[in-house]
């Protein structure tokens, strides 16, 4: 264990990159949930820390995979991720993904 330890930290994030469109980055920004996001739990540039994951550069479909079961309260581990995208639309949470996995 403590080779992995030690392994871990140089290694690099994988590059997943796709980039947002500029229609979901304005629905996003319209949507005003960047600053709840950030203030709170995942940090700028949704790195996460600690306990709160890294969200910047996943995959797509597991973002809105994720997303999606938090709206729908299939993930009730976390009430305040799922108070927070609850109202959102398929449309809003297919933008946030899209947005997220372009950080």
């Amino acid at each position: 264990m403590p080779a992995l330890r030690a392994k871990h930290p140089a290694m690099p994030w994988p590059a997943y990159r796709d980039p947002a469109d500029a229609a979901s980055i304005t629905r996003v920004q319209a949507l005003d949930i960047v600053e709840k996001c950030t203030s709170s739990s995942h940090r700028e540039g949704f790195v996460g820390y600690a306990s709160t994951p890294r969200v910047t550069n996943q995959k797509l479909d597991y973002l809105i995979k994720t997303l999606s079961d938090f709206h729908d309260n299939k993930r009730p581990n976390m009430r305040s991720m799922t108070a927070l995208v609850r109202n959102l639309s398929d449309e809003d949470i297919a933008a946030m993904a899209h947005y997220l996995a372009g950080l």
